[in-house]
This record gives structure tokens, sequence and C-alpha cells, in this order.
């Protein structure tokens, strides 16, 4: 019987993240919430533009995007980035979002 309780012991105490526990925290730190939120923005923005403005990204775009339905394409694209984003923003858990993150982070800065 006392084997057990140790036994029982050593399950939840290694089931607590710290130093030498070979397990991680598995959190979403408030920065990637922050970041998030504002790339949703930067993301939102463009959308607007070339999703339902696709006719005026001369002037309201980085470039004029001919034709337009090449404007939707990349609208709808964006509007997938910011639904991912509204994802990271809203999640509490890091690995439901971790394999996705970093190469959408560096293609938005890119």
């Amino acid at each position: 019987m006392n084997s057990m309780s140790r036994n029982e012991t050593d399950l939840t105490q290694a089931s607590q993240p710290g130093p030498g526990s070979g397990l991680r925290d598995d959190r979403i730190l408030p920065e990637v919430h922050w970041t998030a939120v504002v790339v949703i923005v930067v993301l939102l923005l463009a959308v607007g533009v070339l999703y339902v403005l696709p006719e005026r990204t001369g002037e309201l775009f980085a470039w004029k995007i001919n034709p337009q339905m090449t404007a939707l394409f990349l609208g709808a694209g964006y509007a997938g980035g910011a639904y991912f984003f509204v994802r990271v923003a809203l999640a509490s858990r890091w690995h439901t979002v971790a394999n996705i993150y970093l190469p959408t982070t560096i293609f938005v800065w890119i």
C-alpha cells in the first residue's frame, strides 16, 4: 500500500512543469497574444482593400493590381491569415497553434 501512494506522489510531481521535470510550459505568452492582435488589424485592413475594393488597389494599396480577380484572391489569402491569428489571440495553449505560427509569422513580416 505504501508503494502505491509513492507512485501517485511521483505522478503528481511529474505532471508539474519545472526545472528538470521534462515537461514544458504550454501557455501562450501575452506578447504573442498582442502581436496576433496587431497582425489581425493589418490583415483585415488589407482584406478590406483587396477583397472589398479590388478596383481601388492603385489608390489604397501599395500598387495597382490587375486583373481585379488577383486582388480578390490575395484578399482571400489575407482573410485566411486573419482567421489564423484570431485563433492565436484566443488560444490558451501553445500546442494548438505552434505548428503553423512560426512559418506564418515569417511570411507576414516578409
